[in-house]
């Protein structure tokens, strides 16, 4: 029977797959040659920065937003400057939105009508917003697992007999280029198959990983016919919507039949089954997230059943630290980060931090029931805890800005049996997550003016009852393409950055100190950060100057004038300093061993790592 994006229950398809598929071994010689297994021996960094361009999240039409503001569905608007695209596409310059086709009815030949508004940047991913070159992916001593697999790859890193059960992958897309390849505009990384192949290593599987194969359904039916002949199941990565360029509901319709296609589960919901032959065949989309639940709520559990062992999740009750909505009629699989605070265990969610954070930091997972609309904040749920990811009872969790000595942070703690996530935020909202106390504090950065240093956002965001520990100092260059000092800093472009952000008072500082007035520069509106988009805006042309961090200007290729320092500071509650895991954290910072430590980081120092400043209405 053919359910074509039907959605059935996860009961029901858990269900369909125990009656209607077997499960056949071989007897095989395996040879391991993944990294599956391996602790890292240093750290690792990305090599690409992803996306590489502003891609579109849709199938669509990209246009100017200030065109839609009149759109409604009694009244649609008819515009004619925009551009088809499809999810992943780059966005072309001038649009600065894309609408679903849905929204959109064609006119004629050179107009569209919209049925309704978009807001700027809507259904668009912004470049680099995934992962920016040069962070860190892995730190040293990282046990390296099926997911993380995936995610190197995605970054653009490459480096006995059994009685097994084999398993086919089969990457699909027209978009996928090689690991050791440079992704250009609507190209992607083919990770996803590599990723289920550890996945299934660590199951005791052997993979069989298929060429990337194009959106051609003569050349995906010959694949699947070779793999039906080699492999006890069959899995395909991508083409399991209802696109154009979908095509693996048709293909194993045609070749076989159809179990069900489609599932009430997020992320996956397009999961599809089916049979060639006696071969079971499934259809996962192409991205890690929907592939990951479908091989952990369907793949595995019928895996289980049919007689593989399967180690069984450690669960634990979880204080949410905030809601977290959902959509009725779907059963929703959560990524949240889980560390323990005081005698309890908090837990926020990572879904929109990235695939970054989602992927590699998250260490738990929170199932909302289909007929749950959502759990509120502070209601305890139980929580099922990732394998090989850090136990909750080590894990620091704060909330705050972004800066590389973090990973080194959190590299440096996990010797100590400790392990730092940070979830990026602006500094006001990291200092309301103190103020809440839902997290073990915030992450926050102090501009040195004059030699003294200084808090910003004003004082009305200053948490009670809490307190600053310096974590490192790290140093700030102008950087331009021509770099060096005695260049004539009146004739360049900045970037507009906001009049009471830390960056932009230590630059005003430099200009003062150099008799420049600020106010006769010239600054590009759209470019006000963060630091990896002044580096880009440089590259680009878009802006001549701007400035970040000495780090990141070393691995940017940039040079400039030290323009200061800011000290990266924890903002952590007074009550919670006596708690195990802080009072740990606060030792390791303020040892020598750390002090040292930092030293030997380009472009950081240690002047007054591990001072503790307590925070009140007067601290400048």
């Amino acid at each position: 029977m053919s359910r074509y994006l039907h959605l059935i229950s996860l009961l029901e398809a858990r269900t369909l797959l125990r009656e209607s598929f077997r499960l056949t071994y071989h007897e095989r010689s395996a040879e391991v040659t993944q990294a599956y297994g391996y602790i890292s021996a240093y750290p690792v960094f990305s090599r690409l920065t992803v996306p590489c361009c502003p891609v579109s999240l849709m199938d669509g039409y990209a246009l100017r937003s200030s065109d839609t503001h009149e759109a409604g569905e009694s009244h649609p608007v008819l515009i004619s400057s925009f551009s088809p695209v499809h999810t992943g596409q780059q966005v072309p310059g001038g649009f600065d939105a894309v609408i679903m086709q849905e929204d959109v009815r064609i006119a004629d030949n050179t107009h569209i009508g919209v049925l309704k508004p978009v807001r700027p940047g809507q259904h668009i991913q912004k470049t680099g917003s995934e992962m920016q070159a040069g962070r860190m992916i892995l730190p040293a001593g990282h046990l390296i697992t099926p997911q993380d697999i995936g995610y190197l790859l995605s970054y653009g890193i490459v480096s006995v007999p059994v009685k097994v059960i084999v398993a086919g992958l089969v990457p699909t897309g027209d978009e996928l280029v090689e690991p050791s390849a440079t992704p250009g505009p609507g190209e992607v990384i083919a990770s996803n198959c590599q990723m289920m192949a550890a996945y299934f290593r660590n199951l005791g599987i052997e993979p069989i990983i298929y060429p990337n194969t194009p959106d051609d359904p003569e050349r995906i039916r010959v694949v699947l016919d070779q793999a039906a002949g080699e492999c006890d199941f069959i899995i395909v990565s991508g083409g399991s919507s209802t696109g154009k360029r979908d095509h693996t509901h048709a293909i194993v319709e045609e070749m076989g039949r159809i179990i069900f296609h489609g599932v009430a589960i997020r992320p996956g919901k397009t999961v599809l089954a089916g049979l060639i032959g006696e071969k079971p065949v499934f259809g996962v989309p192409g991205v890690p997230a929907g592939t990951v639940t479908a091989l952990r709520e369907l793949v595995t559990p019928w895996l289980a059943e049919n007689g593989l062992t399967v180690q069984a999740d450690q669960q634990v009750q979880v204080i949410l630290a905030e809601s977290i909505p959902s959509d009725p009629g779907t059963d929703d699989f959560v990524p949240l980060i889980v560390g323990r605070l005081g005698g309890r265990y908090t837990g926020i969610s990572s879904r929109g931090s990235g695939s970054f954070v989602s992927g590699i930091r998250s260490n738990g997972i929170l199932h909302i029931p289909r007929k749950n609309e959502g759990f509120e904040a502070g209601k305890t749920r139980e929580v099922r805890l990732v394998p090989f990811r850090s136990h909750p009872d080590g894990m620091l969790i704060f909330s705050g800005i972004y800066d590389p000595v973090l990973g080194y942070l959190d590299q440096f703690l996990r010797a100590k049996g400790l392990s730092l996530c940070y979830l990026q935020t602006s500094q006001e909202k990291a200092l309301y997550t103190v103020f809440k106390g839902n997290l073990h504090g915030g992450i926050i950065r102090r501009p040195c003016i004059g030699g003294h240093l200084i808090l910003h956002p004003p004082s009305s965001f200053i948490p009670e009852n809490a307190c600053l520990l310096a974590i490192a100092s790290a140093e700030y260059l102008l950087v331009s393409r021509e770099g060096g000092d005695g260049q004539d800093l009146t004739r360049y472009r900045y970037p507009s950055l906001p009049s009471d952000s830390a960056v932009r008072i230590m630059l005003d500082a430099y200009f003062t100190t150099h008799t420049i007035d600020t106010a006769s520069l010239q600054y590009h509106q759209d470019i006000s950060g963060p630091e990896e988009r002044i580096v880009a805006g440089i590259r680009n042309r878009e802006i001549d100057a701007g400035p970040c961090s000495s780090f990141l200007a070393r691995a940017s290729g940039l040079l400039g004038p030290v323009i200061g320092e800011q000290s990266i500071d924890l903002v952590i509650k007074k009550e919670y300093l006596e708690t195990e895991e802080i009072a740990l954290l606060m030792s390791v910072i303020m040892s020598g061993e750390w002090r040292e430590y930092i030293r030997g980081i380009p472009g950081y120092s240690a002047p007054v790592s591990g001072e503790v400043t307590v925070l009140s209405k007067e601290t400048p």
